[in-house]
């Protein structure tokens, strides 16, 4: 996972949960009863009461980021398609 950090640039959370996909499917099916039937609103109010991370956290580190941005010529922290620097819309040597 500290690879994962180190060229993204973002800090790492590792879900608590073993069975992540299912627990993805639950709050989907919670969001999609809503409100009015004890589910939530949207994924952001679902997610805040349903997922936990475990205490490990990833930090980028510079040194390392340094490397990897020399090595494949992508500078600038990995974000969404929409922010990434013209020309260059994936993280691929």
């Amino acid at each position: 996972m500290q690879i994962y950090a180190d060229i993204t640039g973002r800090e790492l959370k590792i879900s608590a949960s073993a069975q992540t996909c299912a627990l993805g499917a639950a709050i989907f099916g919670a969001i999609a009863a809503g409100p009015a039937r004890g589910g939530f609103a949207d994924a952001g109010q679902a997610q805040e009461k349903l997922c936990r991370f475990k205490k490990k956290t990833y930090r980028p580190k510079p040194g390392n980021r340094r490397v990897y941005d020399r090595s494949t010529g992508f500078t600038g922290r990995c974000t969404t398609p929409s922010e990434r620097p013209a020309g260059r819309q994936s993280v691929s040597t």
